[in-house]
């Protein structure tokens, strides 16, 4: 074989390799503590445990008194630069049922629910002041795996997303494992705190391949 041909080869093999590997690694995934800093944000990732499904669907429709949701243009408004967010992840046929909300019309698939809205515009009032979330997401959904992440990157996103965002400047913000799905009456759960600082705009999505390109996202506002 040719040198062009040999490290055509090569490339093939690593790659698929890795894709394959991937979310092996992230599925066997153990409790993690990180803490780094960025311009523009910082962020702490801690513990993963379990939740009962029963129980984490009594708060899926929660709203705080600092939050005012539009369901008319799925946005929510946080009037607080510190916030507790709790994020599930589900089918969007389960987010319709529980919520009475339609999904997005760019979603075809899997979602986010916060505060009884899908993969809502989050909109933080700050006033200019930095803002401190206490994210906590849990996986609902019974049969695919999930996680939240923030990148400063806007859609559209391709399949493989994740590999493309770690050559995009900024991209991510902050990442987490998979969560495996739901079983046995129990779902997973990950927390993770992240300030983010300045007027700017976000994007929280699933980087599972697939997800993200078929609408499982949604904008973050700093204000």
């Amino acid at each position: 074989m040719k040198g062009p041909a040999v490290i055509a080869l090569v490339l093939t093999i690593v790659i698929g390799t890795t894709l394959l590997a991937y979310p092996l690694m992230l599925y066997f995934y153990e409790p993690i503590y990180n803490h780094a800093s960025y311009p523009g944000y910082t962020m702490m990732t801690y513990y993963g445990k379990t939740v009962p499904v029963n129980e984490a669907m009594m708060g899926v429709v929660s709203v705080p008194s600092y939050v005012k949701v539009f369901p008319a243009n799925d946005t929510a408004v946080i009037n607080s630069n510190y916030v507790e967010l709790t994020v599930y992840a589900m089918m969007g046929s389960m987010a319709e049922k529980i919520t009475g909300q339609s999904m997005p019309a760019y979603a075809h698939g899997d979602v986010f629910v916060i505060y009884g809205l899908i993969n809502p515009t989050l909109v933080f009032d700050a006033g200019g002041r930095p803002v401190t979330l206490i994210i906590t997401v849990i996986n609902l959904d019974d049969d695919m795996y999930h996680n939240f992440v923030l990148t400063a990157q806007s859609p559209p996103y391709s399949y493989m997303v994740g590999p493309g965002m770690m050559a995009f400047s900024g991209g991510f913000i902050e990442m987490m494992p998979y969560l495996p799905p739901a079983s046995n009456g129990n779902a997973y759960t990950y927390s993770y705190s992240v300030q983010l600082q300045g007027q700017n705009t976000f994007w929280y999505i699933c980087t599972y391949p697939g997800h993200a390109e078929n609408g499982m996202y949604g904008e973050i506002v700093i204000e």
